[in-house]
């Protein structure tokens, strides 16, 4: 229970099976040119253990996926450190050695100014109480909701030495991720306090399945909780493959979220704990924010490019959300 408080560290246990747990750090590059690198360390427990760490490369348009002996895999037990052979991730760096066929990557980074997304008795995170209810599917957290790296990465002869960057950091675990969900993140906004994510899944539980969503707004003076468990309710939602439209009701505000994919990747998902499935993602989409009171007087507007973007099996949600909303009616 005491990591259930610390979404960052590792959440299960090595001799488990059917399960995964995955970490998503985000670097959006600002200088010396725009270029957003992903990387996602995990591991999956089945009759194909393994660790891996996949890497998204904007500018490179691909992915790759790294797998290393399940023994490499090590984690800190009171607090966030995970090691898989030469490679390191720490609340405070990034340290890589990856090398492959189609791959040789290097990078020393250091992260600075990251804001921990708050986590109390009450809300635990981002899923709130949901995150006390056992036997989900998928659980997520979200560690850092901006911050920045600095540091070097040479990818398949190129060099960079980053001086400006916008940092997003999560996690999910458990043993599969949903048959439908969509999921947005931006931190690139025109005004650089602004950190926005939202996701909703069909969500199997206890034998039924429901539309959830999770997510926040992060601006200048405030954090908006957006969920399941809050007062927040889905207005609409449309969703084709290439782009989604949201709006969520949270009190006296509506929040209107529009997200367009760019180019994507292709990555490894978990099914079950295996790492068998394949969903669609784009690192360098564009989401834009709209927030007015219910007298349609706008309160907030801005968008971000350089954003993640997956919209899998969306168009499900679509029809899901109105059904549920129909039978409100």
């Amino acid at each position: 229970m005491p990591n259930l408080y610390h979404p960052e560290r590792f959440q299960g246990s090595l001799d488990r099976r059917s399960y995964f747990e995955g970490w998503y750090f985000k670097i959006a590059i600002e200088e010396p040119k725009h270029e957003v690198i992903a990387f996602i360390p995990g591991l999956a427990l089945g009759e194909d253990s393994h660790a891996f760490i996949q890497v998204i490369s904007s500018k490179e348009g691909r992915s790759w996926y790294v797998r290393f002996p399940l023994a490499s895999f090590h984690a800190g037990t009171n607090n966030f450190s995970i090691t898989k052979g030469d490679n390191h991730f720490s609340k405070d760096s990034i340290r890589l050695s990856l090398h492959q066929s189609d791959l040789d990557l290097e990078a020393n980074l250091t992260l600075i100014d990251l804001q921990p997304f708050p986590v109390s008795l009450t809300c635990v995170g981002v899923m709130g109480w949901f995150a006390y209810l056992p036997a989900m599917e998928c659980k997520h957290g979200v560690v850092a909701t901006k911050g920045a790296a600095e540091g070097n990465v040479r990818l398949n002869n190129r060099t960079m030495q980053i001086t400006k960057s916008s940092f997003y950091s999560e996690k999910d675990w458990g043993k599969s991720f949903p048959s439908a969900y969509l999921w947005m993140q931006a931190n690139c906004f025109s005004d650089p306090s602004t950190s926005v994510m939202l996701s909703i899944a069909r969500i199997p539980y206890l034998g039924l399945r429901f539309t959830g969503f999770l997510g926040f707004v992060q601006l200048r003076d405030e954090m908006i909780h957006l969920g399941t468990y809050t007062n927040a309710k889905i207005v609409s939602l449309q969703s084709t493959d290439q782009e989604a439209k949201i709006v969520i009701s949270k009190k006296d505000k509506l929040l209107t979220f529009t997200a367009r994919m760019g180019n994507s990747s292709h990555l490894a998902s978990p099914r079950n704990g295996a790492m068998q499935g394949t969903i669609i993602e784009s690192v360098e989409g564009n989401l834009s924010l709209s927030i007015t009171d219910r007298n349609a007087r706008t309160l907030y507007t801005d968008e971000s490019g350089l954003a993640g973007i997956e919209l899998y099996n969306s168009s499900i949600l679509q029809k899901h959300s109105a059904m549920e909303a129909h039978k409100k009616v």
